[in-house]
């Protein structure tokens, strides 16, 4: 119905009835959410944090109330309110189960902050665990001051993002991630080696999403390995 001022009244009503249910209150505060009002779904969970027994959940629920503190610092995040979000995470850490949504707000904070040198040594981190996540890579050129909105680059950029990648190459030699991305900004000579070493193993494998993979490249690829690209 996207009636989102009902919503609110509705999930108010519910959350009086039973103000010791915890869905109750998460769901008010994703109602205000949902109603472009942030800074008041903050103010509920914190409402509701100061409900806890010493500030912690039952054991049975200490996954549900690690999320709802993620969903709290991203309100925080949204609101614009970097340091303070920072700050809570650290605070928390220790009651937040999933470590790998931890780290990835983390760094998001980081960079908002303009900590650079911290976030670029998380996303490695990161890229440690999971070589094939497009955003850590994103993440780590915008630490490094090689990222682009529009993916256009100085001669001098693309030098040194050929030189990041084969870093990262070589640390992550299964990776398929790391061998696609240069072909991004790659040219001339150096495009066809990058294209040669990221196609033939797929070729030989017979992945079928290669085409679609490469459909934005048809042009380019026909140029440099000498064949019509329709």
């Amino acid at each position: 119905m996207r009636d989102l001022t009902g919503f609110v009244e509705t999930r108010q009503q519910l959350l009086t009835l039973k103000s010791n249910h915890r869905m109750n209150w998460i769901g008010f505060a994703v109602a205000h959410h949902l109603n472009s009002n942030a800074s008041k779904a903050i103010e509920i969970l914190e409402v509701y944090e100061g409900t806890l027994e010493d500030d912690y959940p039952p054991e049975n629920e200490r996954c549900e109330h690690g999320e709802m503190l993620l969903y709290k610092i991203s309100l925080l995040e949204e609101c614009g309110f970097f340091e303070k979000a920072l700050e809570e995470l650290q605070k928390k850490e220790l009651k937040i189960v999933d470590k790998l949504a931890y780290k990835e707000q983390e760094v998001s904070l980081l960079v908002k902050l303009d900590c650079l040198e911290e976030g670029e040594k998380l996303y490695r981190a990161l890229l440690s665990m999971n070589p094939d996540n497009y955003r850590y890579y994103e993440g780590l050129q915008k630490c490094v001051g090689l990222y682009s909105e529009n993916g256009h680059f100085s001669p001098d950029e693309i030098d040194r993002l050929d030189a990041l990648y084969k870093t990262l190459g070589q640390q992550y030699k299964w990776s398929s991630a790391v061998k696609r991305i240069p072909l991004d900004f790659l040219q001339s000579d150096k495009f066809r080696e990058a294209a040669d070493r990221y196609i033939r193993p797929l070729l030989t494998k017979g992945v079928p999403s290669l085409f679609s993979d490469l459909s934005s490249y048809t042009i380019n690829l026909g140029r440099h390995f000498g064949t019509d690209h329709s």
